[in-house]
């Protein structure tokens, strides 16, 4: 009896020694990793996921040996699929700190701008455009201001040259006037027309007071000339974020700058793709600009629409771009660690030019 007791515990601990290598040897759960359809970072070639997060979440899983899968989830509903637990991580999402406190973000592995797309105009709407910048209040108050003060020196010299002018200024008053008029707009843009006139001292004395205004106002029209012709360059350009207003503005559906813009009130026309907003700019359907990231647009109009819009950066507008993972994530500290190895190596940038160009970042 003993010795049967005896072979029934042998036999009941191997069986558990059995059950449990067997729990042991089970392989480990796939994780789940969402990406949706967003080039240059994450697009299809054909039946196969590629882009620049991709090869660089591929590369982190590949050095610390997990096995994953991807699944498509539109870029609106992925952080609320963290959130609940559909997916486990995703690669694609920019730095959010409204969402901070719901997921864990890894290192930012590359920093993009905000940027604004408007449509080129042509060659006509264009110069158009650029006599309305020329031809501002302040360009005529400043021509104004130059053509009054040529009129009252030319007014000046006539009464100082009262008695010689008929060997200064000959001719009638109307046609001595018109020779003062041209002698005032000579020695103010420093022709030096006024060296082969011969003046009275007194006359010398004005004209010289009148060559140092005519610096003066020649300065502020050079230099008002040169600032509105850098804003002709840059016209759908912005200065303060608020400025996105004056726009009918599309946006990524779900996309970091998406809500950037819903959180300052701005409104926008929301759209699933990106290709499919820059459609809606290029017929002028329902939007005059579309704004997202530097890198993004960037890279889909150098493909698809060369030539066809203008870009401006956003300022307050940067967009840092990480790994997104559920909370409680196992894997997330190892991750996290490969990660910032990859990233702060000498090679990283080179390796991101491959996708977006030098330009880029």
């Amino acid at each position: 009896m003993k010795r049967l007791i005896f072979v029934l515990l042998i036999m009941l601990t191997a069986s558990k020694m059995l059950a449990e290598q067997i729990v042991d040897s089970k392989p480990e759960a796939k994780l789940k990793v969402a990406v949706s359809e967003r080039p240059p970072y994450c697009f299809r070639e054909g039946d196969k996921w590629t882009g620049l997060s991709i090869a660089l979440w591929e590369q982190v899983a590949q050095r610390l040996g997990l096995s994953y899968e991807y699944l498509d989830v539109p870029l609106s509903k992925i952080a609320q699929s963290l959130v609940k637990g559909g997916c486990d991580l995703t690669p694609l999402l920019g730095l959010s700190q409204e969402q901070a406190l719901q997921l864990r973000y890894t290192q930012p592995y590359l920093v993009s701008q905000g940027a604004l797309l408007t449509r080129r105009e042509c060659a006509v709407r264009e110069m158009m455009m650029l006599g309305k910048h020329l031809l501002n209040r302040q360009m005529l108050m400043i021509m104004g201001l130059m053509l009054v003060g040529m009129m009252i020196f030319s007014i000046i010299l006539l009464l100082i040259e009262k008695r010689r002018r008929e060997d200064h200024f000959p001719g009638s008053r109307l046609k001595g006037f018109g020779s003062a008029l041209w002698f005032s707009a000579s020695t103010m843009t420093t022709v030096g027309y006024g060296d082969t006139t011969h003046l009275s001292p007194l006359s010398r004395v004005v004209t010289f007071l009148w060559m140092l205004f005519g610096v003066l106002v020649i300065a502020v029209f050079t230099g008002s000339v040169s600032s509105s012709l850098t804003m002709s360059d840059i016209t759908a350009g912005i200065i303060h974020f608020q400025e996105i207003n004056r726009f009918d503005t599309g946006v990524l559906k779900g996309s970091k700058m998406d809500e950037l813009l819903e959180s300052r009130g701005i409104p926008a026309t929301r759209y699933d793709s990106l290709k499919a907003g820059l459609d809606a700019l290029r017929m002028r359907t329902s939007i005059s600009a579309f704004a997202g990231d530097e890198v993004s647009l960037g890279y889909e109009t150098s493909r698809n629409f060369a030539g066809d819009f203008h870009m401006s950066l956003i300022p307050q507008a940067e967009l840092l771009y990480a790994f997104a993972c559920r909370s409680g994530l196992p894997q997330f500290d190892a991750i996290n660690g490969e990660l910032m190895k990859i990233t702060l190596a000498s090679d990283w940038h080179a390796r991101c030019e491959r996708w977006i160009g030098p330009s880029g970042f």
